[in-house]
């Protein structure tokens, strides 16, 4: 009987570690997801820096790491102070968080 019940428990975590990785997979792949956020890779944000299409770089890090390293014309926007400073950007402007 116990025997039983714990490889029903097993086949209940692979079945959701199934599901999970198949979301996971999703959700990095570039997918557009449900908010119109897509995923932008760094070679996707180098071509359209070099089609010099105009996009908005936003380091979301601490101060701290900014001023260590960041990508050049890049601004700093701290996570927690992200809503508030960039809320007032038209809805068409393209922007990259990292």
């Amino acid at each position: 009987m116990l025997k039983r019940i714990a490889v029903l428990i097993a086949g209940i975590i692979l079945i959701f570690g199934f599901i999970f990785s198949v979301y996971a997979a999703e959700s990095v792949s570039g997918k557009d997801s449900a908010a119109g956020v897509k995923r932008t890779m760094p070679e996707e944000l180098k071509s359209l820096i070099d089609k010099g299409t105009t996009v908005l770089i936003v380091d979301v890090r601490s101060e701290n790491a900014y001023k260590q390293r960041h990508i050049t014309g890049a601004m700093s926007v701290p996570l927690n102070n992200v809503e508030a400073t960039l809320s007032p950007l038209p809805p068409e402007t393209k922007i990259v968080f990292y």
